[in-house]
């Protein structure tokens, strides 16, 4: 078990954070994951994750959204339009607060959530930083509570404490799937072109 500084005063542990990322899984589906860069236990608390995306398309929407235990993501509210994008924030739902349950090693990648969407291929989404949204306070935010249950805290019932790190992956832009092709169709296609050929050069 790794020894974890922590300020008395401020009850802040030093340099310890949790990076968030936003991946595409394929044309319809993007995930995000969290990354501490310390060791989790699973007795460590989660007071609250939140965590806005945007997309330059105000047709576009979030079809469905899968829960993760033990982050529990929900939309905060409904979509914000402005500026030609288009603006969904998500929080964590449960209340109190849930322990990790689990082990996480540092700088290991913890799925978060995953939502689906009607975008298609070749469209990017984007984890959205302080300057960029419409509203104060709804950009990425992770803290941990310093509660009943020991943390990575100087005290127990101390503040609880803002981890927010980095958008180590801000981008995902969903892939261009190609269309499959049939060795039949590769054959024909062959089979055409020789023929075409020979036609020509008979002719000739």
């Amino acid at each position: 078990m790794i020894a974890i500084a922590c300020l008395w005063q401020t009850n802040q542990i030093s340099a310890q954070q949790f990076d968030i990322g936003i991946f595409a899984t394929s044309s319809n589906e993007i995930e995000v994951y969290v990354r501490p860069d310390f060791d989790v236990h699973e007795d460590h608390v989660i007071s609250e994750i939140r965590y806005t995306i945007r997309w330059p398309d105000t047709n576009v929407e979030i079809t469905s959204l899968s829960n993760v235990f033990p982050f529990n993501i929900d939309f905060d509210g409904p979509y914000i339009d402005e500026a030609g994008y288009r603006y969904q924030t998500f929080i964590g739902s449960e209340i109190p607060p849930e322990t990790f349950g689990s082990f996480i090693p540092a700088n290991e990648e913890v799925l978060v959530s995953s939502f689906t969407h009607d975008a298609g291929p070749n469209f990017t989404f984007q984890l959205a930083t302080d300057d960029e949204t419409p509203e104060d306070n709804i950009d990425y935010f992770f803290e941990m509570a310093c509660g009943e249950i020991d943390g990575p805290c100087a005290q127990i019932g101390g503040d609880p404490l803002d981890l927010t790190g980095i958008l180590y992956q801000r981008d995902a832009t969903t892939p261009v799937t190609p269309i499959p092709v049939s060795p039949w169709s590769l054959i024909l296609t062959m089979l055409l072109i020789t023929g075409t050929l020979l036609f020509t050069i008979k002719k000739q």
